[in-house]
């Protein structure tokens, strides 16, 4: 930074207006080691019967910009779990209710539609009952981790509630959403999970809505999508409707 604090110098010393005297600026310093670290920079100025004077101050602030930044990555953590389904890490019911609402505005703007997925994993009372709830949550987090490797990066995850799951794909016709329930559905169905009264498979059943500008909100294609997923259980389970 020596060019800049000599250029500085010299624009006060010429009586032009300066970027930094009367300011605290963040800068960075450099040790002996080679490592570089922050400092705070304070700078005055006057004339006395020598001319000029320059009064610096530095301040080493590591410690206040490491606790900053802790501060900083622990609010991050804590907007994270207010979001967050902590079994599985996909977005909770509260989630789904702030990113639904900015779809459907887009959707009701003129924007291309959105769908949704509403997902059931079959019998799963009866997978609890038989082989307890530690493999319950197990069959849960499997289910999420296909999903995840199966949706794209813009599609949203949640977790509504026990075994029930929903996804928002923007921007996405029923025809294109229900290809990707299928592939979702045969990902799921190919899960094993090892257990000592051997390997247990399980299967999900899918219901696909899509925006309608009847929809007044995203509550009423969320029903659709949940009035399909109850047409494939009634149907037999293990399918898309």
């Amino acid at each position: 930074m020596r060019k800049s604090h000599f250029h500085g110098v010299a624009n006060v010393s010429s009586e032009e207006q300066s970027k930094i005297v009367g300011k605290t600026v963040e800068v960075e310093g450099l040790r002996k080691s080679g490592d570089t670290f922050p400092l705070s920079l304070s700078v005055s100025t006057w004339v006395s019967k020598r001319g000029r004077i320059f009064c610096g101050i530095l301040r080493d602030i590591s410690l206040r910009v490491e606790a900053a930044k802790k501060i900083t990555e622990q609010n991050k953590q804590l907007q994270l779990i207010s979001v967050t389904d902590p079994l599985t890490g996909a977005f909770n019911r509260r989630q789904f209710d702030l990113v639904g609402d900015e779809v459907f505005a887009r959707s009701s703007e003129g924007a291309k539609p959105y769908t949704i997925l509403m997902l059931d994993i079959d019998h799963f009372k009866v997978i609890n009952d038989i082989y307890g709830h530690a493999l319950g949550d197990k069959a849960i987090i499997e289910t999420v981790s296909v999903i995840k490797q199966t949706i794209r990066q813009q599609d949203s995850l949640f977790r509504l509630g026990g075994e029930e799951f929903a996804i928002i794909l923007p921007e996405t016709s029923l025809i294109s959403s229900k290809k990707l329930a299928e592939r979702i559905r045969i990902s799921i169905e190919k899960i094993e999970i090892p257990t000592d009264l051997g390997n247990i498979k399980y299967t999900i059943s899918i219901g696909v809505a899509a925006f309608s500008p009847k929809d007044e909100s995203i509550t009423a294609t969320l029903k659709n999508a949940d009035e399909a997923l109850y047409r494939a259980k009634s149907l037999g389970r293990n399918r898309v409707e």
